[in-house]
């Protein structure tokens, strides 16, 4: 066993060298009272736990009491922004000299201040998507690699996965999804817990399901890049968004299927 796991080591270098490719494991962690991923961040040599959130635009954020506590962060002026139900936030920006995720290292990353309340703060879509990621949340891992081949030798055989393409005006990963009756653009959110479409598509239906207040529109089919993943339910929800996307597909969905978000080419693949 042990020289097999030296013999699948070499490969591995073998292949990363050759090839100059990219495979940097991130260890999450999925609370059970939040049921989000979240990964460690080491900044000034200490540890905080952000959110996984590819929903959000910004890079970085970070609560203001952790902020205050840095020796080094530098004012970068003032962001604006709006989530998918038409909150509008305007918080203090910043520039820090340096942010580790694992063994990846960024350097002069903004920052804002996290105008949530909570944990320690969000790794948004800007600064994730300098990689391309394989999301596994069962495991629970996020592998940033570019390396089919390194894949597939792990178990994950992209060939295998939907293939969809995806697009998006300020990088969302929004691809299209058909349901029962209609069909409509859905976005990958890992910072949601679960999956939504907008309300208004059904203003004259009654359900007779809901949670947390919320109804619940049950459909039987859940067709992505041809494959039927089969009963799914959305909670229904306004999405200010609609010039955008329709919909969220959240952890709820992403817990259940592999994903591979392949950036540089706009694809998703999805194990069926």
């Amino acid at each position: 066993m042990k020289f097999y796991r030296l013999f699948v080591f070499l490969i591995f270098n073998v292949v990363i060298t050759s090839l100059n490719a990219y495979f940097h494991p991130i260890p999450i962690q999925i609370p059970l009272d939040d049921n989000r991923p979240y990964a460690k961040v080491e900044i000034e040599n200490d540890d905080y736990f952000l959110l996984v959130d590819l929903g959000t635009i910004l890079p970085l954020s970070l609560q203001k009491s952790i902020l205050e506590r840095l020796n080094v962060h530098i004012p970068y002026g003032t962001a604006q922004y709006m989530d998918i139900f038409g909150n509008r936030y305007e918080m203090p920006t910043y520039i820090l000299p340096q942010v580790k995720i694992e063994n990846v290292v960024f350097h002069s990353t903004v920052v804002n201040e996290e105008t949530y309340t909570g944990r320690d703060g969000k790794i948004g879509r800007s600064l994730l998507s300098h990689f391309n990621l394989l999301l596994n949340f069962s495991n629970p891992v996020i592998l940033a690699t570019d390396n089919f081949f390194m894949l597939k030798l792990l178990g994950y055989d992209l060939d295998e996965f939907i293939k969809v393409p995806f697009s998006g005006v300020c990088s969302e990963i929004v691809f299209s999804i058909k349901m029962d009756s209609i069909e409509k653009r859905f976005m990958l959110d890992t910072g949601s817990c679960f999956s939504l479409i907008d309300a208004s598509f059904f203003k004259d239906e009654t359900f007779g399901r809901e949670q947390f207040g919320i109804p619940i529109y049950s459909t039987s089919k859940f067709i992505i890049g041809g494959h039927d993943f089969g009963l799914t339910d959305l909670y229904l929800m306004d999405v200010v968004a609609k010039d955008h996307f329709d919909g969220i597909l959240g952890m709820d969905f992403l817990k259940r299927h592999i994903v591979y978000v392949d950036f540089k080419e706009k694809h998703l693949y999805i194990e069926p």
